[in-house]
């Protein structure tokens, strides 16, 4: 007989098919080896597989060759008959695992857990060997459109993919994986039903592996929702592990049962000997109760019980755990009777130690199935049941229904809801716990009139005085009970201080403080509204808490009176404390009167903290956003902040309404360059940009006449030119352009504003032309000195930047000189060429402070080949504006 893989059997034979599996020839190996036997189907193998064995349990039979049975590790599985010492391990192994009270996994499950597992059920099916499963959906309301979104993410994939060659071409192998799998298909129009999502899906790049991973993001939101949250997380449906962990561990490296035991260990077994020997003289009653007639109820007589109970006590220990059954019987008013049912007890893991509460909660859940055992098992039904614990945390943890705890709470709060009910759990103290005898290893007398037999003591007294659950501060824990743990404790004061980084105004700061206080005042019974008062006293305490934060070594040590450190930010100030704890400015003018205490001594706060932040954007707001000066005059009547001034600006400068009402225009993006600005190999003033300025006062005489300036400005080399006008008429404009052609050279382009003189030069100059050139042959050889004129649009007077802003600088030098007085022509004459010969000095690139690199260039090397920096005859100063002065030269 040969064992296949991934064979599905189509007949199962067994006894009825007895002829079938008959042997016909037997072959036995030696000791502990397999046999094998010959029926009609074939070999078959037969033998023992130890428990603790590692030789493997499953063999497959090769043919018999000369009457030898080779054997050979293989997947097919041999009949294996329990070892007779197996047995005796299995019970060993199940008195320290808590599997042997038939602990399971059977947590509670809400009502959201019940609509998934009913989901599943519904909607699970098997569709061409692959299982298909409906979505556990929290509700039947419709879904916000997941569309737009989900089609955004997908072109920005696609942008992705197609930048990038080599990450597109993964990108759509993936995706062609999908299809190929059948793991996606294109959906129709008729498959789109009325719930529908769309995921988004990104790949994610492992630099390590050349594989992408694509990625459907079901947590991408729509409308503030995602996938996830529509739907249901269901149950944990895994199975625990927790029982083979447990066998694995407690007999990885037990002892022989052969091996001498320790001297504390066979201590501990003879004082277990001494009290089973006592067992031997104790009497223990056949009847519960004290009568039992023919006419029963429950098998009890009706006329003489008149209340059954069933009490339930449980504790545990790092030793054990144990639990312990009474029947509370009463006949008539007086007569009580307590009788010992039954009890339990299991000792704890050994391998792998449990928390005292977790212990607690164990003892709890084999009392409830001892309750539930008695219950079935007897035909006697009591009238109330009483479970009796002394952990306070597993009564809490009972009665919570309202958290979710960790499996192994979870698994076994469930049982006991199921089990009883939890308004028959009550505490009892630890002395008063009959369970508690159950976990001890000491030394007990054991007879027939002890509690434990006969029942607690208190169960004998009136109901009325049973039941007191411990006051909190007053509850003692059982030293038995303590565990040795870390805990890290803080010292700081917390105050009833809302968190001041979630606020936008002081005010409100205030206000949330001060609710706080009323809900104080409202617990202290005394109910107050929220009035002027209580934010008076919110404000210091906010103060209070600022200041704790922000200087915590100084309250410190102010507190203690010691001195503080010369390093501190506040050694400087003198600090003070007041009565309220606040760190005030110390100064010598305490006793001045007529003067508020908070401008005497102001609060010291640091101006990084939210608070002080808060303080000072109310300053802003309460001053209408006035300067930072204003602001700071104000604050420095009731509060000194550190770096007052640099707060100030900070909070002014993330005032929304200040960044609004302060805003600058986004500048405009500047065009190209006109043609005649950038035109090379041509010589100066072939371009030039024209425009008049003045008027400007000179003396004649004893009177005083205008003139005005003309300046030409080379638009390529950056050069002036400037002449003298009387008026601004079009005769005196051509005059000075002429002026300038004879000592320039006449211009091919001239660009100016719009102005009514310069419209009427242009028109006056090409009339002037036509005359002189009426001649053809003077026409075509004086063609090329025509000027073009060309004038910018009108209303935009940026398009003359480039002599307007020379325009400033004779000005500027003018005034300068000229102090608002008025020359003689001939000294303005002088003054406006000296001044153009300045300006032509002015450098073009950047000057340089080293001595190694080249001089600075500037339009007078265009123009003259060198800066001009040559001395000039005579100076000249204010005296030549006196007009003694003046007449004189002018004679």
């Amino acid at each position: 007989m040969f064992c296949n893989k991934n064979v599905k059997p189509s007949v199962l034979i067994g006894q009825d098919n007895l002829h079938l599996i008959a042997p016909t020839k037997t072959i036995v190996g030696h000791k502990n080896q397999p046999a094998a036997t010959l029926t009609a189907l074939g070999w078959c193998v037969h033998g023992v597989v130890s428990a603790h064995s590692s030789v493997p349990r499953s063999y497959t039979a090769s043919p018999i060759e000369d009457d030898v049975l080779v054997t050979t590790p293989a997947p097919c599985t041999a009949t294996a008959p329990i070892h007779p010492d197996e047995e005796l391990n299995e019970l060993v192994r199940q008195s320290f695992s808590f599997e042997s009270i038939g602990i399971h996994n059977k947590p509670r499950q809400n009502t959201e857990e019940v609509r998934a597992l009913a989901i599943l059920e519904e909607t699970s099916r098997l569709v061409d060997g692959r299982w298909e499963v409906g979505l556990p959906w929290k509700s039947d309301n419709p879904m916000p459109n997941s569309y737009p979104n989900a089609y955004k993410r997908l072109k920005s994939v696609e942008k992705k993919i197609f930048t990038d060659k080599e990450y597109g071409a993964r990108y759509r192998e993936r995706i062609h994986h999908l299809f190929i799998n059948n793991y996606a298909h294109q959906v129709e129009n008729v498959e789109v039903g009325n719930r529908t999502w769309y995921l988004p899906h990104f790949g994610v790049d492992n630099p390590n592996k050349r594989k992408l991973r694509v990625v459907f993001d079901a947590a991408a939101p729509s409308d503030g929702k995602n996938l996830n949250d529509f739907l249901l997380q269901g149950p944990d449906l895994l199975e625990s592990l927790l029982g083979k962990i447990l066998i694995r561990e407690t007999w990885k490296n037990n002892m022989k049962w052969d091996d001498e035991l320790s001297e504390e260990l066979y201590t501990l077994f003879r004082s277990w000997i001494v009290q089973m020997n006592e067992a031997n003289n104790l009497q223990i009653p056949r009847w519960y109760f004290n009568q039992a007639e023919s006419n029963t109820f429950g098998g009890l007589s009706a006329s003489g019980i008149t209340t059954l109970q069933l009490h339930l006590f449980c504790d545990a220990s790092p030793q054990a755990i144990a639990c312990a059954a009474y029947w509370r019987a009463t006949y008539g008013r007086d007569q009580v009777t307590v009788t010992l049912i039954a009890s339990k007890c299991r000792v704890t893991p050994i391998r792998k130690p449990v928390t005292i509460p977790r212990l607690e909660l164990q003892s709890a859940v084999l009392a409830c199935r001892l309750a539930n055992t008695i219950k079935s098992q007897h035909r006697i039904n009591p009238s109330a049941t009483y479970y009796w614990t002394d952990s306070t945390t597993v009564l809490n943890w009972i009665r919570n229904d309202c958290r979710n705890y960790k499996i192994f709470v979870a698994n076994r709060l469930g049982e006991i809801d199921d089990l009883s009910n939890k308004t028959e759990w009550n505490y009892v103290s630890t002395h008063r716990n009959i369970a508690d005898i159950a976990t001890k290893s000491c030394r007990y007398k054991l007879n027939s009139e002890c509690e434990w037999f006969r029942g607690p003591n208190f169960l004998y007294e009136d109901p009325a005085t049973w039941i007191a659950e411990p006051a909190t501060e007053n509850m003692k824990l059982n030293e038995e009970d303590l565990e040795m743990v870390h805990v890290i404790s803080d010292s700081g004061d917390h105050l009833p201080v809302p968190d001041p980084t979630r606020f936008s105004s002081w005010l409100r700061l205030k206000r949330s403080t001060a609710r706080v206080l009323q809900f104080i005042e409202k617990c202290k019974k005394k109910p107050a509204d929220l009035n002027a008062e209580l934010l008076k006293k919110a404000e210091p305490i906010l103060m209070k808490f600022s200041q704790k934060q922000s200087f915590p070594i100084e309250v410190e040590i102010i507190k203690r009176n010691e001195k503080i450190h010369r390093d501190s930010r506040l050694r400087a100030l003198t600090p003070i404390m007041d009565k309220n704890g606040l760190l005030r400015v110390g100064g010598r003018i305490d006793a001045a009167k007529d003067i508020d205490d908070d401008f005497k001594q102001p609060v010291i706060l640091d101006g990084r903290h939210p608070v002080s932040r808060l303080i000072v954007k109310h300053y802003h707001d309460t001053a209408a956003h006035g300067s930072t000066e204003m602001i700071v005059n104000e604050l420095r009547q009731k509060y000194w902040i550190l770096n007052m001034r640099p707060t100030v600006r900070s909070v002014a400068a993330k005032c929304m309404y200040c960044r609004i009402r302060r805003v600058a225009p986004q500048p405009p993006r500047l065009g190209d360059l006109p043609e005649a600005r950038i035109a090379h190999h041509f010589r100066p003033f072939t371009n030039c940009g024209l425009d008049l300025f003045g008027p400007m006062q000179v003396a004649m005489g004893r009177r005083r006449e205008k003139r005005y300036g003309v300046l030409f400005t080379c638009l390529t080399v950056r050069a002036v030119h400037i002449e003298l006008v009387y008026s601004l008429t079009a005769d005196a404009t051509i005059m000075a352009i002429r002026r300038m052609a004879a000592k320039r050279g006449w211009p091919k382009t001239l660009f100016s504003d719009n102005g009514t003189n310069l419209r009427g030069a242009e028109t006056e100059l090409k009339k002037s032309y036509l005359e002189v050139l009426s001649d053809k042959g003077l026409q075509e050889e004086l063609a090329n000195r025509l000027v073009e004129w060309k004038f910018i649009s009108p209303g935009t007077p940026h398009m003359g930047g480039a002599w307007e802003r020379l325009i400033r600088s004779v000005k500027t030098a003018l005034n300068v000189i000229l102090k608002e007085r008025a020359p003689h022509e001939e000294t303005l004459l002088t003054l406006l060429a000296e001044v153009e010969n300045m300006i032509n000095s002015r450098p073009l690139s950047h000057v340089s402070v080293d001595h190694r690199d080249e001089e600075a260039l500037t339009p007078n090397h265009f123009l003259l080949g060198s800066s001009s920096n040559l001395p000039r005859i005579g100076t000249f100063n204010d005296r030549d504006l006196r007009l003694r002065k003046q007449c004189r030269m002018h004679r």
